[in-house]
């Protein structure tokens, strides 16, 4: 844990989860939920991973920290809290921000700032932007994060914006990074790492013998895929236009298979988290991990030609040896999950002991199911294991028809987000990668269609800032 501190002792960053540390000052991450923007009806929290090294305290001590907010000539507290702290070692520890930063909706590019205190240490400031609006639900009734894609798995899905991913620049995906932010788009999930074709139950892949292609310059499985016109590495590209732009995300472990959460493919996602966290972990716009894998609401019981008797014991383990990994690497950070939405519901208890060990979970779905009471399941199984929840809005039409995925009319997204989704807190789009682009983008991803819905929501984006 100190080696993590270490590393980052002396930058000073404005960002999503941000380290701050000078000499003999407390060492502090911080971590906003939700990250970037909520609706003021949303209770927002602060988390803090602080220590004090030898040279600012030799015997436990007490720090302070206070949370002010600032937009304008506006200043309110929203923090007062003490914690804590032995020498050499890390404390962590969450608060609810004060009712006082509710008040300040509808507010734009709020300054939040973390003033961490100790006796015999110099202060350390860390400090956020931060949104929020006053929609009376929990909703902020806006796209607020979105998948990114660095090649899509599926040719046909993907028809209108493949081609133009396999040409993609650094430059490029600088360019990606910042439509998402100007949009206010600003959590993004990485879809994938590896591009692999295998399902559970259809696949003689074990961890030492993967015969995906790493779309990122890989030693853990170094076959890369052939046919990136440009060989520099996207992924970092991507992770440094998050921290540029102030866009956070969570990065994608997978795909070693569909739907496999057994033991090769728990071995395997350990090994590339670990490669990972090592080459990237230290960018201050990574919140968490996204396992890709995804599953079937009813643990693949309706679906015999994937299913397996061990489904749900073999996800409890992933995800309690998965999260496990990387909470003692970075206690802040989420394991993010996606699941189809539909046949949950009957499946509650099972769902739970899974969730137990899920930081956070992204259905997807709901428009496609004509029941319309899964989302409220989903949230009681949530409330029952103190999951996250936001939802994956597809953002395409559906059914998918033979020229792939095709972005939806803003309208219709927006009066999904307002009719399904008023008690969540976050709403990510599936995906902003060929279905949202700006029309100034070199490669045009998606085409005129993928234009014009991002230029009808950025339309809709400045309204809603408006109030």
């Amino acid at each position: 844990t100190m080696r993590a501190f270490n590393a980052c002792r002396y930058h000073l960053i404005v960002a999503c989860c941000a380290w701050a540390a000078a000499a003999a000052s407390p060492l502090a991450r911080v971590a906003l939920d939700p990250p970037f923007r909520a609706s003021s009806a949303v209770q927002v929290r602060a988390s803090a991973w602080v220590a004090l090294p030898a040279e600012c305290a030799q015997q436990d001590a007490t720090v302070s920290v206070v949370g002010t907010a600032q937009y304008g000539t506006q200043v309110v507290q929203v923090l007062d809290e003490k914690l804590d702290v032995s020498p050499g070692s890390g404390t962590v520890k969450s608060w609810p921000l004060l009712p006082a930063f509710a008040s300040m909706a509808p507010a734009d590019n709020i300054t939040i700032t973390f003033t961490f205190n100790a006796a015999s240490c110099d202060p350390v400031e860390v400090s956020f932007d931060y949104q929020l609006v006053k929609t009376g639900v929990n909703a902020t009734l806006l796209i607020d994060g979105a998948f990114i894609d660095l090649l899509h798995w599926d040719e046909g899905e993907a028809l209108m914006y493949n081609d133009g991913l396999r040409q993609m620049t650094q430059q490029d995906w600088d360019d990606q990074i910042r439509y998402m932010s100007v949009a206010g788009i600003r959590t993004a999930v990485l879809q994938a790492g590896f591009l692999d074709y295998d399902y559970v139950k259809q696949t003689n892949q074990t961890c030492d013998y993967y015969l995906g292609q790493a779309l990122y310059p890989s030693q853990a499985y170094p076959t890369q895929y052939p046919n990136f016109t440009d060989k520099a590495d996207k992924l970092e590209a991507i992770l440094n236009a998050c921290d540029h732009y102030g866009v956070r995300i969570l990065v994608g472990v997978g795909l070693f298979a569909w739907f496999d959460m057994r033991s090769e493919s728990l071995c395997w996602h350990q090994k590339v988290f670990d490669e990972l966290y090592t080459k990237y972990g230290l960018h201050m716009s990574i919140i968490g991990w996204y396992v890709s894998e995804e599953m079937f609401g009813s643990f693949l019981y309706n679906t015999p030609q994937f299913w397996y008797p061990m489904a749900v014991e073999s996800m409890v383990k992933f995800f309690d040896t998965f999260s496990a990994q990387v909470h003692a690497k970075n206690p802040l950070h989420f394991v993010a999950f996606a699941c189809n939405s539909q046949d949950f519901g009957n499946w509650l208890f099972d769902w739970e002991r899974v969730l137990k060990h899920v930081d956070l979970l992204l259905p997807f779905g709901f428009a496609r199911d004509s029941s319309f009471d899964t989302l409220a399941k989903v949230e009681e199984a949530c409330e029952v294991t103190g999951t996250r929840l936001w939802v994956d809005m597809e953002l395409f039409q559906y059914p998918i028809g033979p020229d792939g995925l095709v972005p939806k009319p803003v309208a219709d997204v927006i009066n999904e987000i307002t009719d399904l989704y008023p008690s969540v807190q976050n709403v990510v789009g599936y995906e902003f990668t060929g279905l949202m682009d700006s029309p100034y983008s070199r490669l045009h991803l998606g085409g005129e269609a993928a234009a014009q819905m991002y230029t009808d929501y950025l339309d809709y984006y400045a309204q809603q800032l408006q109030g």
